[in-house]
């Protein structure tokens, strides 16, 4: 499904109340490309589609009421991450995308769709590192675990997934030698990194090297991605 065109329909009726930057970018950026009238960018809508049905169908809750039960997005989400991964430029078919600002206020299910994301990005890209960084090791290691979660509730993850929790928690493939790590706020132990994808927590509250560090460290990558 278009679930994009279905979000901006449903802002332009008002059934869907968001602010003016979400209906610029949607209405202004996104909406030529998926009706294909940008010279560059193009939608596939099977590829944007990817990543839900990883999220749908492998991945479930860990917490509270929820836990247990498969991971269920909404409209916005569904929207955000096909636009995200379905559109791609016409000549390289390389994403468009690849920072996500995500403005939202808590227990709204921010941690669970990060954790989502970090192990999507892990089995997805060829020897990917992935990393959760936060303004301390506690709160990076939140995504983490609920990933970690993830993949012990499904089946199908512990086949493609192992992980451990000392010395650094790490989630790693079976295959494919990816892996998904938690950072703290030590600048110091970032050297060498090669980011494929960085999971950040308020961000507002990250130290501004600790990005910049992040950014630089994804030069090696054609496909990165900071969330």
């Amino acid at each position: 499904m278009n679930y994009i065109q279905e979000y901006i329909d449903k802002i332009r009726s008002g059934e869907i109340i968001t602010s003016k930057k979400v209906k610029k970018l949607y209405f202004n950026i996104i909406e030529p490309i998926i009706k294909d009238q940008d010279p560059t960018y193009t939608f596939n809508e099977e590829l944007g589609e990817v990543f839900i049905e990883f999220a749908e169908t492998l991945c479930k809750q860990s917490k509270g009421e929820w836990a247990g039960k498969t991971i269920e997005l909404m409209l916005f989400q569904k929207a955000k991450y096909q636009a995200i991964f379905g559109i791609i430029e016409r000549e390289t078919g390389r994403r468009r995308f690849k920072q996500i600002l995500d403005i939202r206020a808590r227990k709204n299910g921010k941690s669970s769709e990060n954790s989502v994301l970090g192990l999507f990005m892990t089995a997805t890209e060829p020897g990917a590192e992935v990393y959760a960084a936060a303004t301390t090791l506690s709160q990076a290691r939140r995504v983490w675990e609920e990933s970690q979660s993830m993949v012990q509730q499904s089946k199908h993850l512990s086949k493609h997934f192992g992980f451990k929790v000392f010395p650094n928690p790490t989630i790693y493939t079976k295959k494919g030698k990816g892996y998904f790590k938690v950072l703290s706020k030590n600048v110091s132990t970032f050297d060498g990194l090669n980011v494929s994808a960085a999971i950040i927590d308020e961000v507002h509250e990250l130290p501004r090297s600790i990005y910049d560090i992040l950014i630089q460290a994804t030069s090696a990558r054609d496909e990165w991605l900071l969330s």
